[in-house]
């Protein structure tokens, strides 16, 4: 009987290590610039979400199959493929994870494709902004 007791916390603790950040908004950001992908990261962390990066396309498609994502935030223009194959891709495969591209060319984003992200941020950005988008994208979904 004390074998039971002693066990107890020991396995309530595994259970929550186990568990822990089940509950959080996990956002996957897809950015070739080490600068703008590193604060994009620091400042996502700091506001509690769960975050993972890739700095290509490719990488990015690993991660979504590899990892739980809720929100995937994309840098339009990359060095291998544009954002859109990337949106395209997750669009066919992974149909419940909104994609808010963030860009510095958004009218070019806009023309001639029928693929819709869920928002598109112009850079420079107010953090807000990303905020608020990420925030409406999620409710979108539930996790």
């Amino acid at each position: 009987m004390d074998t039971m007791i002693e066990s107890r916390p020991r396995g309530e603790a595994l259970i929550k290590a186990v568990t822990a950040g089940l509950d959080e908004a996990r956002v996957l950001v897809v950015e070739d610039d080490d600068a703008m992908r590193l604060f994009l990261e620091e400042s996502l962390r700091e506001e509690g979400y769960v975050v993972s990066t890739a700095s290509n396309t490719l990488s990015a498609i690993v991660g979504l199959m590899c990892d739980r994502v809720d929100v995937t935030i994309v840098d339009w223009k990359m060095p291998d493929l544009d954002g859109f194959a990337l949106l395209s891709a997750v669009q066919r495969c992974f149909t419940r994870v909104p994609v808010i591209f963030v860009t510095g060319y958004p009218e070019r984003l806009l023309t001639g494709t029928q693929l819709e992200p869920a928002f598109v941020i112009s850079k420079p950005f107010d953090p807000d902004l990303l905020r608020a988008a990420i925030a409406q994208a999620l409710d979108t979904v539930s996790i």
